[in-house]
């Protein structure tokens, strides 16, 4: 990891002038040649980059500690959709309406108790502030 420092990241930025920033028009871009744009493109790339690391770099352990929770939580709830829709699919099928068992069913059946405890766990982190 490379320690950014503030200066730096402002000589980074004036390399890289964005048109989101008003620094930079559309009409100066398209008069751009092509090695202009293709250094001005890189130094763009090279800029982004250094913000992010400024940010990480610069993020306090409650921050990073929020973050972790956050993707923990969205890795759960991402989970429980794909299951409900697994068995909204396996649902509509006629061998879960059979008697017999048969691996369908056994699948319906894990996903069912997978989808409880994590909606158990769900609850749990809920509890949780963030």
């Amino acid at each position: 990891m490379v320690i950014i420092t503030k200066q730096e990241l402002e000589t980074i930025r004036n390399k890289a002038p964005l048109m989101s920033e008003g620094l930079l028009s559309p009409y100066q871009v398209s008069n751009m040649s092509k090695r202009e744009k293709a250094e001005w493109e890189k130094n763009k790339q090279i800029r982004f980059n250094a913000e992010q690391e400024f940010k990480e770099q610069n993020k306090t352990p409650q921050e990073r500690e929020q973050e972790t929770k956050q993707e923990k939580l969205k890795a759960i709830t991402d989970r429980i959709i794909q299951i409900e829709s697994q068995i909204r699919v396996l649902k509509n099928m006629p061998q879960i309406l059979s008697k017999r068992n048969n691996k369908l069913k056994e699948t319906y059946n894990n996903y069912l108790t997978e989808l409880k405890g994590l909606k158990g766990g769900l609850k749990e982190w809920k509890f949780h502030k963030f």
